[in-house]
């Protein structure tokens, strides 16, 4: 008697896995869109984030611009690397979801990783701001920025750690075919309170505050920018003024050349190219992010006269440079907001009625799980984002990868 027993419980075990998979493949059909929405997602952030990596590491300057660029780099690799091959074995088993540690690791990795983009974010906005609107103050060093990006990253993990309690393997109870499944999504214990729900609201209110402070000091830098620009047209006038001031006064010198000595001509090739070095100075960014920087030299360099460079064209140069810089971040701070939303709102909707998701058909579920990890396209977005605005990065990927090109189709 006990065998049959044995034998019963045994048969009605593998009818209820049995049950279960049929159901969890019927639920798989429906995550298929966004299966190979974080697929393709994944293997573009592998690749252009190591290609970014690699680019910066080895192509640029040390610099406060390139050590945070890094830093968003490995942030948006590590999590190419873990956050979305676990979001695929949570939708390829959204009913048999095992690993309760893995799924609480998951929800406080990518939280981490995500908060720690954006506070990085403000952080490069606060340097470039300090660069161009406050040059004579206290600049952020190469080495103190490392240091802002490992605070900015601890300080996202302590605004992720209610994840490690909130989230876990929550129990699915399916009456109809008497079998219970688990996902990994909110634990059991928190599904009916209210506590989900305020911690999304807590990082929705964390996205706002930090997507406002950006376009605020957007905002301030593009009213210093233009500033610049007016002040170094009124500048360039006066230069070439002077400048023509000085050719007539040297035509003077070398229109009578009995009257010239050589030690005269040598003096004053001299000086020209102390003025010329005294240009460079004034246009150079000691940091290698092409930052304008004419408050030292303001009062001079209109005095300056231009024989061997072209100030007016420099001057552009390091202008367009700077605001290319700002266009990127602008950029990547609008993609970063935008992409996080879709998941906020959805959650909290999802929290606030239990039988949303019940009530979805099946394409709205698929379209609804696809949005639902479209924070991921932030960490996809930025090396296509210096693909196609920075103009450096593009020269450097061409060159790196020349070696693909045949020689008949180079020049």
């Amino acid at each position: 008697m006990a065998g049959e027993a044995d034998n019963t419980s045994r048969n009605s075990n593998m009818f209820f896995n049995l049950a279960l998979y049929d159901l969890n493949d019927d639920e798989l059909e429906k995550n298929i869109g966004a299966l190979v929405f974080i697929g393709i997602l994944m293997i573009l952030g592998l690749l252009g984030n190591i290609n970014t990596i690699f680019i910066y590491l080895n192509r640029y300057k040390p610099s406060n611009y390139r050590t945070f660029i890094l830093c968003l780099a490995i942030v948006d690799l590590a999590t190419c690397c873990f956050s979305m091959p676990v979001s695929l074995i949570i939708l390829r088993f959204p009913l048999m979801f095992p690993y309760d540690k893995a799924c609480q690791g998951f929800y406080f990795f990518t939280l981490s990783m995500c908060i720690g983009s954006s506070l990085i974010l403000v952080t490069i906005a606060a340097d470039r701001y300090r660069k161009i609107c406050v040059p004579h103050g206290a600049q952020i060093s190469v080495r103190m920025a490392k240091y802002i990006c490992i605070l900015d990253l601890l300080l996202a993990s302590a605004f992720s750690w209610p994840s490690i309690i909130l989230f876990g393997n929550r129990r699915y109870e399916i009456p109809k075919h008497n079998v219970n499944g688990t996902g990994c999504y909110y634990n059991d214990e928190f599904r009916k309170t209210n506590y989900p729900a305020k911690y999304n609201y807590f990082l929705l209110f964390i996205l706002l505050v930090t997507f406002v402070a950006l376009l605020l000091i957007y905002v301030l830098i593009g009213k210093r920018l233009l500033h610049i620009q007016r002040k170094g047209r009124s500048n360039i006038q006066l230069s070439e003024q002077t400048e023509t001031k000085h050719m007539d006064i040297r035509n003077l010198v070398y229109t009578d050349n009995s009257s010239t000595t050589e030690s005269q001509k040598t003096s004053v090739a001299r000086h020209h190219m102390t003025e010329t070095s005294e240009v460079s100075r004034c246009l150079s960014s000691p940091d290698g992010a092409a930052n304008i920087r004419p408050f030292p030299c303001e009062q001079d360099i209109t005095s300056i006269p231009l024989k061997q460079v072209n100030r007016k064209q420099l001057l552009k140069l390091k202008g367009r440079r700077s605001v290319t810089i700002i266009k990127i971040l602008l950029i990547m701070t609008i993609v970063s907001f935008v992409s996080f939303l879709p998941n906020l709102f959805l959650t909290i909707i999802t929290l606030e009625h239990d039988d949303f998701l019940s009530k979805l058909s099946f394409t709205e579920t698929s379209v609804y799980q696809i949005f639902y990890f479209c924070f991921y396209i932030n960490n996809v977005a930025f090396p296509i984002i210096y693909g196609l605005c920075d103009t450096k990065f593009i020269k450097e990927t061409r060159k790196l990868y020349s070696f693909i090109v045949p020689p008949c189709f180079k020049g």
